[in-house]
Formats: C-alpha cells, sequence, structure tokens
C-alpha cells in the first residue's frame, strides 16, 4: 500500500529570509526617497526665505534712497557718501576651520562687500513725530568674529542734535554694495563728492541660502535706482 506525506504548509528559512531581504530593501529604498525629498522641500524653503530677505531689503533701500535730497538742503551737516570695502563668505561666516577643505576654498573664493553708503533725506520723523530732514546710513553689522548680524540703519537729525542706531537683523543677508553713478556715466565703487548727488545708485544684496551651514551658498540681487533730485539745482 502506498501512502502520500502530506505537505507542509508556510515558509522555509530560505524563503523567509529572501522575503525579510527585500522588504528591507523596498524600506530603504523609500526611505531614501522620502529624506531625498524632505531635503528638497527644506532647501526651496530656505531659498524662498533667502529670496524674500533679498528684494525687501533691496526695495527698504531704494525706496528711502529715492528721497535723498540735494547735501545743500542740510547746510553744513549733509552729505551724500559711498565707501567700498571687499570682503569674503569665509569671513562673513565667522566660523573659522569648521569646513571641509573644498567648501573653505570656494567660500574664500565667494568675494562679498561690505559697503557703506549715507545719504540726506526728508523722509524722516522726530521725536515729536514731524517730519524732519535728516541723515540716513546704512551697512552692515559684525560681531567679534566677523560674522554678518544684519544690516545697520543710522538716522542722524542734526536739528535735533540726536543720533537713532537701528539694527535690523537679518541672519541672510552677507552683502551690502553699492555703485554710484557720475554725470560723465562712470560707475564708482566710492563717491567723494559730498556736495552733490549721484545720478543713479545700483544696489546690491547677497542673501545666504543654506543656513544650516552644511553648504553655504548666496544669491544675488540688484536693482537700479535713479535720484529725480539729482539734476535739481540747489536753492
Amino acid at each position: 500500500m502506498i501512502t502520500r506525506k502530506a505537505r507542509r504548509s508556510g515558509f522555509t528559512v530560505l524563503e523567509m529570509l529572501l522575503a525579510i531581504g527585500l522588504t528591507g530593501v523596498v524600506v530603504g529604498l523609500a526611505s531614501m526617497m522620502a529624506t531625498k525629498s524632505s531635503d528638497i522641500w527644506r532647501r526651496q524653503q530656505e531659498r524662498a526665505q533667502a529670496s524674500r530677505a533679498g528684494w525687501g531689503w533691496v526695495d527698504r533701500v531704494a525706496t528711502e534712497l529715492r528721497m535723498a535730497l540735494p547735501p545743500a538742503d542740510l547746510g553744513k551737516t549733509g552729505e551724500f557718501a559711498g565707501s567700498s570695502k571687499k570682503t569674503t563668505l569665509y569671513e562673513a561666516l565667522g566660523q573659522k576651520g569648521e569646513w571641509p577643505a573644498e567648501t573653505e576654498q570656494r567660500l574664500r573664493m565667494t568675494r562679498l562687500n561690505d559697503d557703506t553708503i549715507r545719504f540726506p533725506t526728508a523722509d524722516l520723523r522726530d521725536t515729536l513725530g514731524h517730519e524732519a530732514h535728516g541723515l540716513v546710513q546704512y551697512s552692515l553689522k559684525r560681531d567679534g568674529e566677523g560674522r554678518v548680524l544684519g544690516v545697520a540703519r543710522i538716522v542722524t537729525l542734526p536739528g535735533a542734535g540726536e543720533k537713532e542706531v537701528e539694527t535690523l537683523e537679518s541672519k541672510e543677508i552677507v552683502s551690502l554694495g553699492f555703485q554710484c553713478l557720475n554725470a560723465e556715466g562712470q560707475w564708482l565703487d566710492e563717491w567723494m563728492a559730498a556736495d552733490k548727488l549721484p545720478r543713479a545708485v545700483r544696489i546690491t544684496v547677497a542673501t545666504l541660502a543654506a543656513k544650516d551651514g552644511t553648504d553655504p551658498r548666496v544669491i544675488w540681487f540688484s536693482t537700479l535706482v535713479y535720484l529725480p533730485m539729482a539734476e535739481r539745482i540747489p536753492l
């Protein structure tokens, strides 16, 4: 009499190991894709925030600069001045010795501006809230290690003899640059004719796109501002 062995239901050890291995591969691939998508989204958010900061600063400075008055309107206390200074992204971040060799070299090669501009304007308010003429200055503010903390806006009201310093913190801003157009059509990095206005000013701002510091890169923004009062004959 011939008997048949009953077939066992279930998986063999080899099949189970194979299923576990395939599941691990699928989970690993899904995790990599999710991490990559999250990283792309984070970078897009950082870039969008840096863009908003850059254009916001360009618009703010440009709006106030359009109100610039001929220096003679403020008498001896009025002047228009622009100074130029060069720096690097490595110095702007103020983190020495914390970068891989290739990243550090790129940071040292990324040139930035550390310019200052000062101009007379009537678009100010005194302590009583009245309209007043005065001087406005924009420049970068740094800490003891050279790290950029934000943009310093200095307002001087000569008539009231007061000086107000306002630091507008923005971790994204790492470069502030100005170029002035003279009557001969030349663009100058520095403006030495304090008694007259340039015809136009080119404003350039650079923002930091990666705040986590792993791979810092900058985005540049620039606009051209014509000064309506530059051609006016002072009274």
